[in-house]
């Protein structure tokens, strides 16, 4: 029956649902089954009843009533969704029956803890917001919790309490004291979550986690599958993308920091082995002398191993005490010397030990700032920053020399100060005084808030053996840097004062600690580190004041809040006893050290970290003293224990050298073996002590089968290839050898004794595999003093491999060492259950940043508590499906068989005895592979591994790398190969997706290694440190950074802008090796003989001899001011420069020094002689306006100069170039030509001065041997002025287009009046009937005073004499009219190696002349040499073979003597030989003859350059002097094979009074001439067109055209007015083919043959 009170209770709930409650108890006798929802609003209800009244309810809605308990829910089991919201409730009951509850709303009540849901498996929608919940629990029974709403809490941490609500998909914690992104990476379990909210503006505030830095960035990184964050819709997948990327670079950059730390803390082991070495040296050194005269006076008394005290019945009884004495006294000695060394030992371990516990704390603050996002930062100071400074001075001041007197510390010196930033901390600290300030009412304590402000001391108490280890970490100085401060009750546990206690005094915090370690034990507590707080004191009481419990601190109980319930904190002065403090010095600090007790640790804030070390009055010189200058990197000599005292007493007994001591044995035969172990047989020696015997060999030991005991010691023996098959061998001593290896052992079976130390043996694996498998047994093992590889885990691998050993190195075998030793061995560490144990089935990677090895990070921090990911054995394919697999530490010698892992992902096999990397083919999907820390040798067996995208072979052997093998693994973006011995970088050239490199502490040598990684266009992380490079490249760091310009860290910091900056302007426009290296992609300067540079922004050269070779460099558009980084190349020949900013060929400084007086310093000119073989040299367009300032006298070797496109005024500093040939000053703003411009040019052969402001032609008569001289576009006014030019008899081609004087309508005629040696003008050859027209214009008054006698004279190739009739000049005036309409004849092009000549009759005429010329050349003259006959004999066989005609005699004549002759004299002498042999009185040729073969062309003669043609003719009287010859150019183009041509140079020449009749003649022939060459023209055309066609289509086609060896083209320079051509350095000047030697002419016959296809 129910109560009044129920009844009146369900009488509401029915008015306020519309039930009628008469008619429920009379129609449906109180039960209505038809009720399905109940609601209750605002009415006060009091408590729950019991709902029997609607079995069938399923929603039941209570809002703002008084109900302080869930109850009368248990007959309500269909109820779905229950809400009871805005009441009192403070637990969460009565829910047990309702077991298909899905929706569950709790909000706005007063509970505290989730607890009782455990029967409510199908729950989907649990609220829980607006209550006083602290701690995430309760929650594993919800199984289907889909939507977790626990906003407005008082949550601080997440923890794993969700790990089994996989199917949550909206979770809302905003408004709690959640502060840490670690709770972010939890969330990571959760597969399907969607939505997340760390704040929300319906419940006001937000989570501190929500106000940190890149808090979405890293809720995106973490769960990239969320569709809401804070309510915000995340709207498309990029913005995930981005946040992965953000992250992946964070990632990137920590990990590179803490390699970079490990490095370094690397460097200060190696300086502290270093160290230990040097210390160890005398001691090892004495302990050698001193065992070394032990095993002599051993031998001397024949005491056996095994009893050193034992008597033989022979020998002196005195002698033998004597040596018994000196005996014992060696023995002491080295017990002495050993303790030293034991002390050493333990020494280096101390010292070994404060470093990695210093890189441990270093190391985890690097991970506290990745795994925080960057809220958490450490920023190390430095003497410039001011906060630095004051914390500095704070602790120095707080430093009382009286108290820790005791302890012998007269200092303290600090070694680093770091600023903690805590985001999150500092936002609750900051909060809290915001609070204060809120409540404070009175504004005169508002402003006392910054007077209450401390900065004050703290320091973790040591652990106690009493204390709990857990709750004791929390109070350490790296938890407090992550977690701040923790609450009183942790330090209540902890039975320490319910506060955090701080103090202003060093002493006071520290001294606990010091104590702990003992004050004897210094290393224990030399360094140390504590926390400077700034603390709000807030309102603050005193305490009584307390001497301070001694030795061990002991709390104070009464120290509680609950004591001081109305104070913030509590002050107390104190003091130390009087028996601990220094009387003799004088302070007042006792009276000044307090202790705080801060009750709330929000109102303490950790800033900084000082890290110090205490310094000594009396130094113990140990190897701890050391370690502050160790990582200075400051050791000499005082660091290093001198042992003075020792070394004397060992002076005593010890001979005072080697030699005293003679070895036993001379030689080593069966009778001296016999004689020494006093037995008749070898069979019977059992023990044999062979120490000190210089024995290189033990061969002859083979015979004793029964020997047992050994002593090889103190001898010469390299390898043991003898020691094998004694199979009753159970100890032997090979100390102090030369052993470099132990292979050759076999068969010892019985041996359990093995001694070798002080080798040479470097492979400690090696070795150990060497015993193992031939000495199954052994029971002790010391290899001391050998230099073996990776000795910190030589202890432990040897014991892993030799499980059987009791004592390594002399020291015994603990129980811990054994048991992981067994856990190690083969059977249990490839087992079934252990590859299970570190197997893992996760499908995807870990959104954890702490994974930057994912095998390693499953096999650390396992997040499945239900083992979800585990493989189960029951599982017959659990190895198919896993992904990831970690088998460290356990000495593999072998990967055990993963063929079955088809799925794996991820694996790491570090710190094992693997040699090579096998089984791993089949494994295609692995993504990551580690195998670090083995004794790799080389990168095989893993080809096959396309998908590696990140490998791990640090601190391996490994050599070189296989390009083939790394080229394949073409998603590689991370490899870590430091700690190898790599020698090259060549192998990485091919590896395109690498982006992480680190390859430090390898033999890189040759900086020129960081081109190959160049086409790594993606690389931006790269470390080197460690190499040779890193010190003998000269600004290595700059250098690098130059190279690699997508570097953005390199050797562990990060690429700054000033810093590429520096490094362009060190090595950016500098022609270097390094620079030629990077182009060329070879280093093999010696062969390299052109170097094409152009438009490669080059502002310096620095090149060396190391180019013996090189003959030609074109640095054309680039920045040179000079060109003294050239003078240094031996054999230059061509150098262009042009379109730089040249100045002059060495430096010159801008301004001059000064002296003290501020008066220019006169310093020494330098006229050194540079670049002797230089001969052509490009200067154009170098704005170059001071010729003399260019400093062209240096080079005195030129020929061919090029100076167009300048801003040059005046010709001048050209004194020294006294071989110049050819020189073009084209575009400059010449005016005159002063006497001395060219007055030292008599070799000047052609001459460029188009485009200047030139006048007048004074001064021109120097260049007696200049052929060419181009004038055009300049200011010449008139025909006076080429008068000038009649000196220069050589002169054949002249240009004065575009001047005044060409202007004149008797230009052309005038100048071929004047100068009738003149064969080209204005680029165009002067015809003869030009010259004709010319005569005719001059010739009225010439012919009035010319004899009428007709000349008879008759020489080779020239017409004679003839004075004109008068009645012909009708016929010549119409000859010259038709002349007029016809174009001018110009020779265009011959190319030889086609085959075909240019379509015009003078040019088939020279093709003949170069083939005649080229047959007489060659013809059986090997030495150049060949006598007179022979040679006629040659010549009419080529007369023969190419023609009979009379002119081509002559023309072979010439050339062969021309060939033949080495001087001027001895080839006048020759041709006049031949002449005179050659043709009689009556075989001279007739002037008809001579008019119908060769009318107009002749041929001359050159030596070394010089026109010799006339002096011939008329020293042997066939020529006049009234007759002048006219020279047409033939350029000489230089082919692509290098190879060179002779050239052929023709004039015609005319006579200047000729008939009418033979001038009608001439005519006619030249109307039929231009006819045959039309049409031949026509032709060859054609047939040119065709094969070019032929050509282009070869090329087309990828084939290669064979040219002959030697072969050039051929061309005349039409434009002579082109400046690129002139400037083409592959443009064959007439200058340059006349330096050339002999040697480097080509074979006339090889040069003009026809091409073969």
């Amino acid at each position: 029956m129910r109560s009044v009170e129920d009844e009146n209770i369900l009488k509401d709930i029915c008015d306020s649902n519309g039930i009628n409650y008469n008619a429920l108890h009379r129609n449906h006798n109180g039960i209505d089954s038809n009720v399905q929802v109940l609601e209750m609003f605002f009415s006060g209800l009091p408590r729950l009843i019991t709902l029997q009244s609607f079995p069938n309810l399923i929603k039941l809605v209570i809002v703002n009533q008084n109900i302080e308990r869930i109850e009368g829910l248990e007959t309500c089991i269909n109820l779905q969704e229950l809400w009871i919201t805005e009441s009192k409730l403070t637990q969460i009951e009565g829910l047990n029956r309702c077991i298909h509850l899905q929706r569950l709303y709790l909000y706005a009540n007063a509970i505290k803890t989730i607890e009782r849901l455990d029967g409510l498996q199908r729950l989907e929608h649990l609220w829980l917001n607006e209550n006083l919940i602290t701690k995430i629990e309760g929650l594993s029974g919800a199984k289907h919790l889909k939507d977790l709403n626990l906003a407005s809490n008082q949550i601080k941490f997440i923890g794993t309490s969700l790990a089994e609500n996989t199917e949550l998909q909206v979770l809302n914690l905003a408004d709690n004291k959640i502060s840490s992104f670690q709770d972010i990476t939890i969330l990571t379990a959760l597969p399907k979550l969607r939505n997340i909210a760390f704040s929300d503006p319906v419940y006001g505030a937000k989570s501190p986690v929500a106000s940190m830095a890149n808090y979405h960035v890293h809720i995106l990184y973490h769960l990239p599958h969320l569709e809401y964050i804070d309510g915000l819709h995340i709207s498309t997948r990029q913005v995930a993308e981005q946040a992965e990327a953000t992250v992946t670079k964070k990632k990137m950059w920590y990990h590179m920091k803490s390699k970079t730390l490990e490095r370094e803390y690397d460097e200060f082991e190696i300086r502290l082995k270093q160290l230990r070495k040097k210390n160890e040296h005398v001691p090892e050194e004495h302990t050698r002398l001193l065992m070394k005269c032990l095993q002599h006076y051993k031998q001397e008394l024949h005491v056996p191993e095994t009893n050193h005290r034992a008597r033989t019945a022979t020998g002196d009884h005195n002698k033998r005490e004597k040596f018994e004495k000196q005996i014992e006294l060696l023995r002491q000695r080295l017990v002495i010397w050993q303790n030293i060394l034991n002390s050493l030992n333990v020494q280096y371990d101390i010292a070994h030990f404060i470093l990695l516990q210093q890189k441990a704390q270093l190391a985890s603050r690097i991970q506290l700032e990745l795994i925080s996002g960057g809220n958490i930062r450490f920023e190390e100071g430095t003497v410039n920053d001011v906060w630095y400074n004051a914390a500095k001075d704070l602790l120095l001041s707080r430093f009382c020399s009286a108290i820790y007197n005791r302890y012998n510390i007269t200092g303290i010196k600090i070694h680093r100060i770091t600023r903690l930033f805590n985001r999150p901390k500092k936002l609750q600290f900051d909060h809290s005084l915001d609070f204060i300030l809120d409540d404070e009412e009175d504004s005169a304590k508002t402003k006392s808030i910054q007077s209450k402000l401390e900065y004050l001391f703290y320091n973790t108490q040591p652990l106690r053996r009493d204390q709990n280890n857990h709750m004791h970490q929390f109070t350490t100085i790296e938890s407090i840097c992550e977690h701040g401060f923790p609450n009183t009750d942790i330090y209540k546990q902890l039975n320490h004062e319910e506060a955090v206690t701080f103090s202003n005094s060093l002493a006071v915090c520290d001294y606990p600690r010091i104590e702990q370690a003992g004050s004897h034990n210094r290393d224990k507590y030399r360094f140390g580190s504590v926390l400077l707080a700034k603390v709000y004191i807030g309102s603050s009481t005193t305490a009584q004041a307390k001497e301070l419990p001694f030795p061990e601190y002991k709390a104070d109980s009464s120290i509680t809040p609950k004591n001081y319930p109305n104070y913030a904190s509590l002050s107390r002065h104190v003091s130390f006893p009087e028996r601990i403090v220094s009387k003799t010095e004088h302070c007042d600090c006792g009276a000044q050290q307090q202790q705080w007790f801060i009750f709330d640790p929000l109102h303490a804030y950790a800033e900084y970290i000082i890290e110090y070390e205490y310094l000594f009055s009396v130094a113990n010189n140990t190897l701890s003293d050391q370690i502050s200058r160790i990582k200075l990197g400051k050791m000499d000599e005082t660091t290093v224990t001198t042992y003075v005292d020792e070394i004397n007493h060992d002076n005593y007994i010890l001979p005072s050298k080697d030699d005293e001591l003679p070895p036993k044995i001379n030689e080593l035969t069966e009778e001296s073996l016999l004689q020494i172990t006093h037995e008749k047989t070898l069979s019977n020696i059992i023990e044999l002590n062979l120490a000190c015997c210089n024995l290189q060999s033990i061969k002859i030991l083979s015979n004793l089968k029964n020997l047992r005991s050994l002593n090889l010691a103190f001898n010469d023996l390299v390898k043991l290839d003898d020691l094998c098959y004694f199979y009753s061998l159970e100890s032997i001593d090979l100390s102090y050898n030369k052993l470099i290896t132990l292979d050759g052992i076999k068969g010892l079976t019985k041996l359990t004794y093995f001694i070798a130390t002080n080798n040479f043996l470097k492979k400690s694996l090696d070795e150990i595999l060497i015993l193992k498998r031939y000495c199954p047994n052994i029971l002790n093992l010391d290899l001391r003093g050998n230099p073996f590889d990776k000795l910190e885990s030589y202890r432990a691998r040897t014991l892993a491999l030799l499980p059987t050993l009791v004592a390594i190195d002399g020291t015994n075998v603990t129980p811990d060492e054994r048991e992981q030793a067994e856990q190690c061995q083969p059977d249990q560490s490839c087992s079934l259950d252990n590859l299970i144990l570190h197997s893992r089935t996760y499908p995807h990677r870990p959104r954890d940043l702490r994974s930057y090895f994912i095998a390693k990070y499953y096999d650390i921090y396992t997040n499945d508590p239900l083992g979800v990911h585990q493989p189960k054995i029951d599982d017959t394919y659990w190895m198919s499906k896993v992904t990831s697999l970690c088998l460290n530490n356990i000495y593999l010698t072998h990967l055990p068989d993963l063929s079955n892992m088809l799925c794996l992902r991820w694996a790491s096999f570090d710190n094992n005895c693997l040699i090579k990397i096998q089984g791993l083919e089949g494994l295609v999907k692995l993504e990551e592979l580690s195998v670090e820390n083995n004794f790799l040798t080389a990168l095989d067996g893993i080809e096959n591994l396309s998908n590696l995208s990140r490998l791990n072979v640090s601190r391996n052997d490994i050599t070189d790398i296989n390009g083939h093998i790394i080229n394949n693994l073409i998603k590689l973006s991370y490899l870590a190969i430091d700690h190898n011995r790599l020698h090259s970088l060549a192998k990485l050239s091919g590896c395109l997706t690498l982006i992480e490199l680190y390859a430090g502490n390898n033999l890189i040598k040759n900086i020129r290694d960081i081109f190959h990684l160049k086409t790594l266009s993606n690389l931006l992380i790269l470390d080197l440190w460690g190499n040779p490079i890193c010190h003998e490249a000269d600004k290595y760091r700059l250098f690098i950074i130059y190279h690699l310009k997508t570097l953005r860290a390199f050797d562990g910091f990060a690429v700054e802008i000033q810093e590429s900056g520096e490094a362009r302007e060190a090595f950016g426009g500098k022609l270097t090796p390094d620079f030629i290296v990077e182009k060329l992609g070879h280093s093999d300067f010696s062969d390299i003989k052109n170097l094409e540079l152009p438009q490669s922004s080059i502002r310096g050269v620095e090149l060396n001899a190391q180019f013996p070779a090189l003959k030609c460099i074109n640095l054309e558009h680039n920045q040179l001011t000079n060109f003294s980084g050239l003078i240094h190349l031996p054999n230059l020949k061509v150098l262009c420069l042009n379109y730089n900013r040249v100045e002059s060929i060495l430096h010159r400084p801008t301004k001059p020094r000064l002296d003290h007086r501020g008066k220019p310093i006169i310093e020494n000119v330098d006229n050194r002689i540079v670049l002797e073989n230089l001969e052509v040299l490009h200067l154009a367009y170098n704005n170059i306006s001071d010729l003399a300032a260019l400093q062209l006298n240096k080079i005195p070797s030129l020929r061919s100069l090029f100076l167009q496109g300048n801003e040059i005024t005046k010709v001048e500093g050209l004194e020294a170039l006294r071989n110049l040939r050819e020189l073009v000053l084209d575009k400059n703003k010449i005016r005159v030509i002063t006497e001395t411009s060219f007055f030292y040019q008599t070799n000047l052969v052609e001459l460029h001065l188009e485009e200047n402001r030139i006048r007048e032609l004074a001064f021109f008569d120097r260049m007696i041997k200049l052929e060419k001289l181009f004038l055009g576009s300049n200011k010449i006014p008139e025909t006076i002025e080429i008068e000038r030019l009649n000196q220069l008899l050589c002169l054949n081609e002249l240009s004065f287009i575009n001047n005044p004087v060409s202007r004149k309508s008797s230009y052309r005629f005038f100048v071929m009046h004047k100068l009738p040696q003149i064969q080209i003008l204005d680029e165009q050859l002067i015809s003869e009937e030009e010259r004709f027209r010319a005569e005719v214009y001059y010739a009225e008054n010439l012919q009035q005073n010319v004899s009428s006698a007709n000349l008879s004279e008759y020489f080779p190739g020239f017409l004679t004499t003839n004075q004109q009739p008068p009645q012909q000049s009708q016929l010549l005036q119409q000859q010259q009219q038709q002349q007029q309409q016809q174009q001018p004849m110009r020779i265009n092009q011959i190319a030889f190696n086609d085959g075909f000549g240019s379509s015009f009759l003078i040019d088939q005429i020279r093709h003949r002349q170069m083939q005649i010329r080229a047959a007489a050349a060659n013809i059986n003259n090997p030495n150049g040499k060949m006598n007179n006959a022979h040679l006629f004999n040659e010549i009419n066989h080529e007369r023969k073979k190419l023609g009979r005609k009379i002119f081509q005699i002559h023309l072979t004549l010439q050339f062969a003597a021309e060939k033949r002759c080495s001087n001027q004299d001895e080839l006048i002498e020759t041709y006049e030989k031949m002449m005179l042999k050659l043709y009689k009185n009556d075989d001279w040729p007739k002037q008809e003859q001579l008019n119908k073969i060769f009318p107009y062309v002749s041929e001359t003669i050159y030596l070394n350059g010089l026109n010799i043609r006339d002096e011939i003719f008329y020293k042997s009287f066939f020529i006049s002097n009234f007759y002048r010859t006219n020279f047409v150019y033939i350029g000489i183009a230089m082919y692509q094979h290098k190879n060179f041509s002779a050239r052929c140079v023709l004039y015609g020449s005319a006579n200047n009074f000729t008939s009418n009749h033979q001038r009608i003649l001439r005519l006619l022939y030249i109307l039929i001439s231009c006819g045959i060459i039309l049409l031949s023209l026509i032709i060859c055309s054609i047939i040119n067109d065709r094969r070019q066609a032929k050509l282009k289509q070869e090329i087309m086609d990828d084939k290669h055209t064979i040219v002959p060896k030697k072969s050039v083209t051929v061309f005349i320079d039409r434009d002579r007015k082109s400046s690129s051509k002139r400037g083409d350095i592959n443009r064959m000047t007439m200058a340059r083919l006349d330096s050339m030697t002999d040697n480097e002419r080509s074979s006339a016959v090889h040069s003009f043959s026809q091409s073969s296809k």
